[in-house]
This record gives C-alpha cells, structure tokens and sequence, in this order.
C-alpha cells in the first residue's frame, strides 16, 4: 500500500478505527501527520468518526493513538501470561495438532490418539525400525 500511494495510485486510506492503521501511537502518527498529508492522501477512520479533511481545532486523534498503544501492549501481556500458565499446567498451547494426534474433545488443551492417523504413524515408525529412513527407497 505505501508504495501505491508514493506512486500516487491511492488517494484515501479507509480503516474501520485508528487502531487499525496501526498500534504503534508514534508510528501512526507519523502516517497521519507527515506521510498522507505529503501524499495528498485522504484518511477516514470510521468508528472513530476521524476524518483528515474535516480535522477539528481539538483533534483527539494522537490521544486515542497513545491509548491504542497501550491496550495493544496490555493485550499481549494477558494473552503471554494466560499462554505461560496454561503451559505450566500441562495444556496444549500450540495450534494444530501433530500427525496422529488430536485434541481431546473433553478437554482443549489435552491431546489424545487420532484414530484414523494414528496407524500412519506407526507405520512410518516400524518402517524406521526395519532401516528404512527418508533416504532409503
């Protein structure tokens, strides 16, 4: 998209809040104040009711920028400590599952045999014992 708008094929930015174009509050600033302006670039956050050509003498843009920030930073630390103890306490953190295994219907974090994947696995694994490896046909 930057390079789209320095080569002036993009004229309006459209994002549904000011979070959205990013949660760094210096960083979008800078897009907000130097980089669209220079570009002649319109920009509208919708539910935040911000648009560039109809700036107020009293703009709360940089504020709600900053409080973007923040959340985002405050979010990412929940989500690490929520990680961090679910780990400690033996759950599965991680996305999809393994080959030959699944999730435990009864419990997300818990991992159980796949039955239908399973047999594969063992297969690959009596294949190994008997010295058949990736390299040997």
């Amino acid at each position: 998209m930057i390079s789209d708008i320095e080569s002036g094929k993009i004229g309006c930015v459209i994002t549904k809040d000011l979070s959205r174009l990013g949660r760094n509050y210096i960083e979008s600033g800078s897009y907000m104040e130097v980089f669209f302006p220079k570009h002649n670039v319109r920009y509208i956050a919708i539910t935040d009711n911000y648009d560039s050509l109809n700036k107020q003498e009293m703009d709360i843009a940089p504020f709600k920028n900053i409080l973007n920030d923040m959340y985002s930073r405050d979010i990412s630390k929940k989500v690490l400590a929520g990680r961090m103890t679910r780990s400690r306490q033996g759950k599965f953190c991680g996305g999809q599952p393994l080959l030959g295994l699944m999730r435990d219907p009864d419990d997300n974090g818990h991992l159980i045999i796949d039955p239908e994947t399973a047999p594969i696995i063992r297969r690959i694994f009596d294949l190994a014992l008997d010295g058949f490896g990736n390299m040997k046909d």
